[in-house]
């Protein structure tokens, strides 16, 4: 691999054309985009980014804020598994509340969650509250410089560590995720797949190729190219990247459009079958691409054998191949779990608002200490779905856990399902909600709102809207409230079939919500 070209022109690229984002110290607008679109997905400039605006990278920003390591620590915490263009406002508004990582260390487990909520996945946000503790116990408040210290931090791996000590610190250390994995993987051609341990391992060949990156030049301007390979994969080399886009800056240096050419130029004289013998032979040499390589060359003798002739034929092989690698992993069906959930509400007296009940998550686990409503799985399977047990099943489960909430029955007022399932997906589950909803005429005069309780060992609440935005309630909860209002209210526009998606981010949820909590007037 010709290291300093590929720096060179990585580099070059990046200063003229990186996003706008305010963990760079850019001032707004700012441009997070990285698909949606076909400009959007081939790195075209945005309208919120003119050429050459804010581009000259490190050290140089029209900085409304000054860069910080704890802002890039925070920044790569979000990022993970979650599109930039989400994450931006909320790295703002979590800078706005926690500037600091002192301010962060002495936050509450609430506030850390209402500032998180929405964005899913919240061990990350546990872990980053807890790292911040670190930092101010450990190492005096300030963010070690070094990847070995870095990675003491919970949370912390190896790849979030080389891009905070890269980009602030200016250490020449590796970085490699998936946006990486993909471009080395169209630079050297590596028929493997995405999780192969000896393509993406530690110390295998794509943080070998990583180092070899950062390193080049005496190890300078590291945090910019670690910055433009991660930026090159999100954007011209994405998934559905070209590898001929003219505006890529690595289009002469990918070895993925080479083999496509070469293929259909080797059908073209009947040499195709001679060409992937040899190729069989070879490849199997090649630790990192042993296992997929059947699969790939497979794959690349029928789109040689399948593209008609013609001027255009030798960019359409390249382009397919290109698209082929990084080899994707099977797709596991998701576990499928069907679960029965309780939506108690309560009105005080003569109060406007509306309460509800909620019991606390375990601290381990699928959205590990977060508040949800009462429920019970009544089915799981992972086949593709779950047979429903049935209305009388799923009432006895609602008696058996009111049973188990201390809650008598006979307090219960209106008990009503919803007619509809209600879906809930996550990255390895799906939930498919069944929702039975009532007014609580009788609690617990020993029990105050907003003031957490013990119950055979987790912990309840009765909430309104005001408590739940300080603790930051999920999406989960915002969809079972607003099932329950729209069958409270069938003159309310229709869901339009249950697995419509809905607009869960912090504010416009928590403007809709407001609703759901005045007393319904008869």
């Amino acid at each position: 691999m010709p290291t300093e070209e590929i720096r060179g022109a990585l580099l070059s690229w990046y200063e003229t054309h990186r996003r706008r984002l305010p963990w760079r110290g850019d001032s707004p607008p700012y441009n997070g985009s990285t698909a949606g679109s076909n400009s959007n997905k081939l790195g075209a400039t945005s309208p919120a980014v003119l050429p050459g605006e804010g581009n000259t990278g490190q050290g140089h920003h029209d900085a409304t804020s000054p860069v910080s390591a704890y802002g890039v620590w925070v920044s790569e915490i979000m990022c993970q598994q979650t599109r930039i263009e989400a994450v931006i406002p909320y790295w703002l508004a979590w800078m706005k509340a926690f500037p600091t990582v002192e301010a962060l260390a002495a936050a509450s487990e609430d506030e850390v969650n209402s500032r998180w909520a929405g964005l899913g996945f919240y061990r990350r946000a546990r872990m980053l509250h807890d790292g911040s503790k670190q930092v101010v116990e450990e190492f005096n408040g300030e963010l070690p410089q070094t990847v070995d210290d870095l990675m003491r931090l919970k949370g912390v791996g190896r790849y979030t560590a080389g891009a905070i000590a890269s980009i602030f610190f200016g250490v020449p250390a590796p970085i490699v995720d998936g946006n990486v994995l993909r471009v080395f993987s169209r630079l050297c051609a590596i028929s493997a797949h995405v999780k192969e341990p000896a393509f993406c391992g530690d110390g295998k060949l794509a943080w070998s190729l990583a180092q070899q990156l950062v390193e080049g030049s005496d190890g300078s301007r590291a945090g910019e190219l670690n910055q433009a390979l991660m930026e090159l994969g999100a954007t011209l080399c994405a998934p559905d990247g070209s590898g001929i886009d003219t505006r890529d800056p690595l289009r002469d240096f990918y070895k993925s459009t080479k083999i496509g050419r070469d293929a259909l130029r080797a059908h073209s004289d009947g040499a195709l079958p001679g060409l992937l013998a040899h190729a069989h032979q070879g490849v199997f040499k090649c630790r990192a691409c042993g296992k997929g390589a059947p699969d790939f060359l497979q794959s690349l003798q029928k789109m040689a054998e399948s593209t008609p002739q013609g001027p255009t034929a030798a960019d359409k092989v390249a382009t397919q191949v290109h698209a082929a690698l990084p080899l994707p992993l099977a797709k596991k069906a998701k576990r499928e779990e069907r679960l029965v959930i309780a939506a108690l509400f309560a009105c005080d007296g003569d109060k406007e608002s509306t309460s509800w009940l909620l019991v606390k998550r375990p601290e381990e686990g699928l959205l590990a200490g977060q508040w949800e409503f009462p429920n019970v799985q009544v089915a799981m399977d992972t086949a593709s779905d779950t047979v429903d047990p049935g209305a009388a099943a799923r009432a006895a489960a609602f008696e058996t856990m009111m049973s188990d909430l201390g809650i008598d029955v006979s307090s219960l007022e209106g008990r009503t399902a919803v007619a509809s399932e209600v879906e809930h997906i996550f990255s390895h589950v799906r939930h498919t909600m069944h929702i039975e909803y009532a007014l609580v005429l009788r609690r617990n005069d020993a029990v105050e709102e907003g003031v957490p309780w013990n119950c055979h060992g987790r912990m309840m609440c009765w909430m309104n809207l005001e408590r739940m935005t300080e603790v930051g309630v999920t999406a989960g909860v915002k969809k079972v409230i607003s099932a329950v209002h729209e069958h409270r209210n069938p003159t309310a526009k229709p869901r339009g079939g249950n697995k419509r998606k809905k607009d869960l981010s912090v504010e416009a949820g928590q403007s809709k919500l407001s609703s759901f909590f005045t007393k319904k007037v008869t």
